[in-house]
Order: structure tokens, then sequence, then C-alpha cells
């Protein structure tokens, strides 16, 4: 009886709005040297075939992710989290809504670039299903870094939705039982 149940408040991703521009680059400056600015997150809005998402928690928005559709792939551009939701599932509850709504688009595959010295990143995209496919040399800047391309071929097929929707239950069970 001396044990305390601890609440947790559920991860919501919504739709980015105009309204969420100003939080996403709060966002953006802790994650990203050289974030977007607002006439950059402008453009993106009325640019075709983009989604952006956005994570919140308690109505406070602590991370999103963007992709662009090109014919039949999916390409993350960007997935960032608020340093002190790190770890919570966040970023995989975001790139596996991003994967679900480009399978919606007709999405054959899709593909990232992630920066060779981050493993975590890298094993989140492997747990999604996504493997090493080459390399871009020197893609990044500030610091100077390769950037791993990666790649989810048949997006659209029965084991990679078996396996999207296993990690967000994975995920779901852990918030259920309070941790992060």
């Amino acid at each position: 009886m001396g044990r305390s149940e601890q609440v947790v408040t559920p991860t919501v991703i919504n739709d980015m709005a105009l309204a969420d521009i100003a939080a996403v680059i709060k966002v953006d400056r802790v994650c990203y040297p050289d974030p977007f600015d607002e006439a950059a997150w402008l453009r993106e809005f009325e640019a075709p075939n983009r989604c952006h998402l956005v994570a919140m928690i308690g109505g406070e928005i602590v991370g999103h992710a963007g992709s662009l559709q090109v014919v039949d792939e999916t390409h993350v551009a960007t997935v960032a989290v608020a340093a002190a939701h790190e770890g919570a599932g966040i970023a995989t509850r975001l790139v596996a809504e991003l994967l679900r709504r480009g399978v919606g688009s007709g999405a054959l595959a899709a593909t990232l670039e992630v920066r060779v010295s981050s493993m975590r990143a890298q094993r989140l995209y492997s747990r999604l299903g996504f493997v090493p496919a080459g390399v871009r040399s020197n893609y990044y800047s500030n610091p100077t870094e390769d950037a791993l391309i990666m790649w989810l071929y048949d997006l659209q097929s029965r084991s990679a939705q078996d396996r999207l929707g296993r990690v967000v239950a994975e995920l779901d069970l852990s918030s259920s039982r309070g941790s992060r």
C-alpha cells in the first residue's frame, strides 16, 4: 500500500500548425546548430508533399518531425525532441507516425540521413526497420560529419506494418507502466 502511483501524461502526436512554429523553433535551437527560422518554416508549410508533426505532453510541444514525399518514397527530413524528454519514445512515435502517413500516401520505401556518430538515433531507426545503405561525406556541419544513409524498403509489406505496430505497442505498454 505504501507504493505511490506515478501519473503518466500521454504523448499526443498532432499535425503541426502555423501556431506551433515558435515552439518548434525553441526545440530546434537546442537540438540543431543551424535551426530553421520562422521564414524557413513558413516556406515548409507552403511546399507540396510535406508532413510535419508535433509531439505534445500536457499541451506543451516537446518534439517534432517532418518528412517529404518524393514519388513513392518518404524522406524523413527532421526529428527533434527537447532534451528533457529524450529517451521517452517520443522520436520513435513521431517517426512511426511519419511512416504510417507515408504508407497512406502510397510510399513503398522510406529513407533518411543520420550523423554517423549518433548511435542512439541509428538504433531507433534500425528498430523501425531502416538499414544502412551508404554514406554521404561531410553532409553535416557544425561539426562537419558524414551522414549514414538508411533505407526502409517494402514499407507497404505486412512485416513492415507489423513491426511498426509492435514498436508502438511496446511504447504504449511501457508508458502505461509509468516508465519513461
